[in-house]
């Protein structure tokens, strides 16, 4: 079942009760606060693709409505797993308890699949030793059922902020990179050897070394194990 509904409004009232904007007595916003207004103003004004695996949307209505991100609702995992492998979602919010408290392993294979997506965690079944371990195993937040409006919308905001600076530092080191070095890495990343890769390409073997050894440089790492997690790390493949 999906259920497609907004995420801005909330969050646009959320954040004009409580962070106003500090103007000084010469109307000088203070550059701290301004810079944090930027940003947030940036964030409001992209429509970010939300994932919710729950069995009950009901649940969120009070959370979602007037809002202005696009959030879907999913109850069968292997409907989640595949909306994560085909489409370009920005956030995950896993309910445990719809899981049966298993969300530990949907938590480990979505972030087998994309390293970088951010994923928050509600549950009822609070203690430390849980929240722990989903934040070891990738979780941006761990949020406690029944839990109040403004503590989820903090939650979100906060790792979709850090999910757009993973994102345009990525961008920034893709950057660097030809599309031949792109076309090579992609390679690499599928297992092919030099041989198999200059095949492809219709390149020389000793062309394909130089390009990969170009590419370590520009990636900063010094053995094909580490290529290989940056080359997952920047979302080049899904495993």
């Amino acid at each position: 079942m999906v259920a497609v509904t907004n995420f801005r409004m909330l969050i646009t009232e959320f954040l004009y009760n409580n962070f106003p904007i500090t103007v000084d007595s010469t109307n000088k916003c203070n550059n701290s606060r301004k810079k944090k207004n930027k940003i947030r103003s940036a964030m409001m004004q992209n429509k970010y693709q939300i994932l919710v695996m729950n069995g009950n949307p009901k649940s969120f209505m009070p959370f979602l409505k007037h809002t202005d991100y696009m959030v879907s609702f999913f109850s069968e995992l292997q409907e989640l797993i595949y909306q994560i492998q085909n489409r370009n979602y920005d956030l995950v919010i896993i309910d445990s308890d719809s899981l049966h408290n298993d969300g530990l392993n949907l938590l480990t294979d979505i972030k087998n699949i994309m390293p970088t997506l951010p994923v928050v965690v509600i549950s009822s079944n609070c203690n430390v030793s849980d929240a722990v371990e989903y934040i070891k195993a990738g979780a941006c937040d761990f949020v406690e059922k029944p839990f109040k409006i403004k503590k989820l919308l903090l939650s979100v905001e906060n790792s979709l902020r850090g999910f757009q600076v993973t994102k345009t530092c990525n961008e920034n080191i893709l950057k660097k990179l030809t599309q031949s070095e792109l076309r090579i890495i992609k390679l690499i990343l599928e297992g092919k050897s030099n041989k198999e890769a200059a095949h492809i390409l219709n390149r020389s073997e000793r062309t394909i070394e130089d390009h990969r050894s170009n590419i370590m440089k520009k990636l900063q790492v010094d053995n094909i194990v580490e290529l290989v997690k940056k080359g997952i790390a920047l979302g080049l493949t899904s495993l």
